[in-house]
């Protein structure tokens, strides 16, 4: 009659287990047997690869019903420290060999208190649509990790309506970014936190500025250009564009996200197209920028509308042909160079 060793599944070897974990899980594929007898099992968990002395034993552990058996260790285990388990199976009369060791290390947990906000802060009128928000990092405690800052802003203090949303990498001593081009004459509120493959911490206070008032937010419609030669892109050229603002757009810094950071997508697009009849589409209500479709191409043909759907980067920006726009002429709005 032969018991055979159980395998170690999980953790992984060399996995890292935070210190505030409530409980640690082992657990194992099941030992195979030739025998009638039922197995039981038998799991150590020691603070040395000797395996002595053991600091953990469960005896008697039921098998799984999916081919796999587990206990939980209480916690919190002891940070600093590598574990060493491994598990064996039992009839009662005889019993199989060890498995192979396996260990995982606990670590104290890194802990970020909130960034302090620098500027802009309390209501400032500004003087550009494309404030740079600066925080002073966060203090922290732990293991040193990777560390990122989420920047948002919003339209509303509660940050139930989004402009744009901003993770950028941890920079010395200060973090700072460049949020829009934000919708003009309007109070925004910002906040941050860090946050790491481990860890977020606590948002910020929340902060607040205005942005310039530019005139109306409706632009008129534009003056159609001449008809040239070429018409309306092909859509793999199309897409081709729309891949290529993208990487120069990330080149560059430029934020992307939001509506008015999809808008700037779009914007550069149709200048790219101009001469090709390319324009934007005017839309004074629903999702837009500063009176523009955050996602419309229009082009002057007549017969067909342009869209780069979703037109911002965690939407897959591309490029779909959407039909007709009947009354076309009183919404297409020539392009200008965006930079």
């Amino acid at each position: 009659m032969e018991i055979g060793s159980p395998r170690p599944l999980s953790p992984a070897a060399a996995t890292t287990i935070r210190h505030d974990a409530t409980t640690v899980t082992l657990t194992v594929e099941n030992a195979s047997t030739n025998g009638a007898r039922p197995l039981t099992y038998v799991f150590e968990m020691a603070t040395d690869a000797s395996m002595a002395p053991v600091v953990h034993t469960r005896a008697n552990v039921e098998p799984g019903a999916d081919g796999r058996t587990s206990i939980e260790v209480p916690g919190p285990l002891t940070a600093g420290r590598t574990y060493y388990w491994r598990a064996r199976a039992t009839d009662g009369a005889n019993t199989g060999p060890n498995s192979s060791v396996s260990h995982f290390t606990v670590v104290e947990p890194v802990v970020y208190s909130a960034p302090q906000l620098l500027s802009p802060v309390g209501g400032a009128t500004l003087t550009t649509a494309q404030p740079e928000l600066r925080a002073a990092n966060a203090a922290r405690t732990g293991p040193a990790e990777d560390t990122r800052y989420t920047f948002d802003v919003s339209l509303t203090g509660d940050f139930t309506d989004l402009a744009t949303s901003i993770a950028v990498a941890e920079q010395p001593g200060q973090t700072a970014t460049t949020a829009g081009p934000l919708q003009p004459g309007t109070l925004h509120f910002w906040r941050v936190r860090a946050f790491s493959a481990s860890a977020t911490g606590p948002w910020s206070e929340i902060g607040s500025f205005r942005t310039p008032s530019s005139g109306p937010v409706v632009p008129p419609p534009g003056t159609l250009p001449p008809s040239l030669p070429g018409g309306r892109p092909a859509p793999a050229e199309g897409r081709a564009m729309v891949d290529a603002v993208i990487a120069n757009l990330r080149r560059r810094g430029v934020s992307m996200a939001g509506d008015c950071g999809a808008f700037e997508i779009t914007r550069r697009v149709a200048w790219a197209f101009a001469n090709r009849g390319a324009g934007l589409e005017r839309k004074p209500g629903g999702r837009n920028c500063q009176g523009h479709s955050i996602d419309i191409v229009l082009f002057t043909d007549g017969q067909s509308v342009d869209m780069l759907v979703g037109a911002g980067v965690d939407n897959g920006a591309t490029w779909q042909e959407h039909g007709v726009l009947p009354d076309w002429r009183d919404w297409w709005i020539a392009p200008t160079d965006p930079d």
